[in-house]
């Protein structure tokens, strides 16, 4: 069983979500920037999300809650 870091995971998860939750976007649009939001634990657990903005657009896509020991299959090229 190989363990990966909550860095790897994190870009596994952006990954999972920019190929899976958000293709039509994604192929449109150029990512800018990435950034993360880190709010208060509910019932033990933490709540992140990423959120991406885009070059020359007011488009924001918020992310679906990041699980640092969450499995995000990628697709293999």
């Amino acid at each position: 069983m190989v363990l990966m870091s909550e860095k790897d995971n994190s870009v596994s998860y952006l990954q999972h979500h920019i190929d899976f939750t958000f293709p039509e976007i994604m192929m449109n649009e150029q990512i800018n920037d990435v950034g993360w939001i880190d709010q208060s634990q509910i019932m033990g657990e933490p709540q992140i999300r990423a959120f991406a903005s885009f070059e020359g657009s007011n488009l924001i896509a918020l992310f679906p809650f990041f699980n640092p020991t969450g499995s995000y299959p990628v697709q293999e090229d």
